[in-house]
């Protein structure tokens, strides 16, 4: 996975999108849908969308932004059944509500 560009696919089944810097999640497969995984360092990683702009965990709210710095790194947690949780450097975890991408600190 590591350098390749993948979908990140919700419990509804639906792909996290970059949407001119907005998080949301739809039924599309395009490129707007897909993200890159790059390794940080201590098995953490970053994730960048389409637009080249990373994932971050800002204070508890997931969004994007231009630069690589400790708070854009994520960790990837076996969830069992093929999926993984995707967890900040805060402990919380990136989930589909409602169809926006949001953080949580609630494993379920």
């Amino acid at each position: 996975l590591i350098g390749k560009k993948v979908f990140i696919t919700s419990h509804r089944g639906e792909q996290l999108k970059d949407h001119d810097g907005r998080l949301l999640l739809t039924s599309a497969e395009k490129g707007w849908e897909m993200w890159t995984l790059t390794e940080a360092a201590d098995g953490k990683f970053y994730i960048t969308s389409h637009r080249q702009k990373q994932l971050k965990d800002h204070e508890g709210e997931a969004l994007l932004t231009d630069n690589k710095q400790e708070r854009k790194r994520w960790t990837l947690a076996d969830a069992g059944d093929g999926k993984v949780f995707i967890s900040s450097h805060r402990n919380h975890q990136l989930m589909d509500s409602e169809g926006e991408g949001r953080l949580t600190d609630d494993k379920r």
